[in-house]
């Protein structure tokens, strides 16, 4: 196993794209590239991503050149989930195995790590990663600052051109496409949650996901039911979240499309308020990284 760290180059185009929002266009189809690629499936490069969000960027990023394989595709809860045996071999295999990194692959990064031969980018290693909130655990949610994300994007397509050399020019010149369009959906979120009352400034949410969009947007993590996903509250903690959702006068909390809590409903019902739907991974409601920041939007301003 390799791991691997971002060139300069590609990490300055990501952000000096994010700051040209007016450069920007729709997000669509990977740039052509010349011929060659790995030795995979029809001479494509074997890449595998370990969450359906890393998943999403890479296909924008390396198109049809890419043969690609997700270890916890939409609607997967990631902090769960147990890979198959295919999964495995298509680790074994891979040209280019990408991590989110933070603890959030814990469920398998060992199987990862003793299993990859090729190259392996934890993309939080070379990320500004918080903890979460009232802890010193770090916060793997990071792609939920758009900012963040577009570094994450230039460091897929730096680790794309290390394993094909033969297509850096067309990963360029999608990373520079693809940072533009994350520029415009962030610009766009961002002029929509501004308008936001205090009130619905506030988020209470199923587990503590949303701390790196909050700050993004200029919103507040007025509390969560689960410290994670995995874990039941306490009577104590209920209330308490009950009593911090009066108190913050929010109208609604939120659930993520791949957990179902009878707490949050409780939570909701005692409180006096709806329950809507964030979403942390791509789902069927939101099958792009940037569908799912505007259907995020579209959730806390509708």
């Amino acid at each position: 196993m390799r791991s691997w760290r971002l060139p300069v180059v590609f990490l300055g185009l990501a952000l000096a794209t994010m700051v040209a929002v007016g450069c920007g266009g729709s997000s669509g189809s990977a740039q052509a590239f010349g011929a060659g690629g790995g030795a995979g499936e029809g001479g494509r490069v074997r890449v595998v991503a370990s969450t359906s969000v890393i998943a999403d960027w890479l296909g924008e990023i390396g198109g049809d050149r890419l043969a690609l394989t997700t270890l916890a595709a939409g609607g997967a809860d990631v902090h769960t989930v147990q890979l198959a045996p295919g999964a495995v071999i298509a680790i074994a295999a891979a040209d280019l195995v990408v991590l989110n990194g933070a603890g959030l692959e814990a469920a398998f990064a060992d199987v990862v790590n003793e299993n990859a031969a090729g190259l392996v980018l934890t993309l939080a290693e070379s990320i500004a990663i918080e903890p979460f909130s009232g802890s010193t655990a770090p916060d793997p949610h990071f792609w939920l600052d758009a900012e963040l994300a577009a570094t994450a994007v230039g460091l897929i397509a730096g680790a794309l051109s290390e394993v094909d050399p033969a297509g850096a020019a067309g990963y360029r010149d999608s990373l520079e496409r693809y940072a533009a369009a994350i520029a415009e959906v962030d610009a766009e979120v961002g002029a929509a949650l501004a308008a936001l009352p205090p009130a619905r400034r506030q988020l209470v949410t199923f587990h503590d996901a949303f701390g790196y969009f909050a700050r993004r947007y200029g919103l507040r993590v007025a509390g969560f039911v689960s410290g994670g996903p995995e874990r039941e509250p306490s009577a104590q903690a209920i209330a308490e979240l009950i009593q911090t959702v009066k108190a913050s006068e929010a109208d609604r909390i939120f659930t993520e499309p791949q957990f179902r809590s009878s707490v949050l409903e409780q939570v909701a019902r005692e409180a006096g308020v709806s329950i809507r739907t964030l979403h942390s991974q791509l789902s069927e409601a939101a099958p792009s990284y940037l569908a799912l920041l505007r259907l995020n939007a579209r959730a806390l301003t509708g």
